[in-house]
């Protein structure tokens, strides 16, 4: 699964993230994987690493933990 999502292409990086969590919390995810890689958002790992580096920016551990949860259920979307 894991090295399906690193190959797995996403058309609309900034489509494809709002709609899982919204345009600004999306703005902030592809923000965060530049920050982190170097490099924009191209696959669901990347789309997976962006979330949960955005998510260690959040300070209340509830919340943090719904979106690594979110971000972990984006990888279903690999077909294996």
């Amino acid at each position: 699964m894991l090295r399906g999502a690193q190959v797995a292409k996403i058309d609309k990086v900034d489509k494809f993230l709002a709609t899982r969590f919204g345009p600004r919390v999306a703005q902030r995810i592809e923000h965060a994987h530049v920050i982190d890689e170097g490099r924009p958002i191209e696959t669901i790992w990347d789309a997976v690493t962006g979330a949960t580096a955005y998510a260690r920016s959040i300070p209340w551990t509830s919340e943090r933990v719904e979106m690594e949860t979110l971000a972990g259920d984006m990888l279903e979307l690999v077909h294996v």
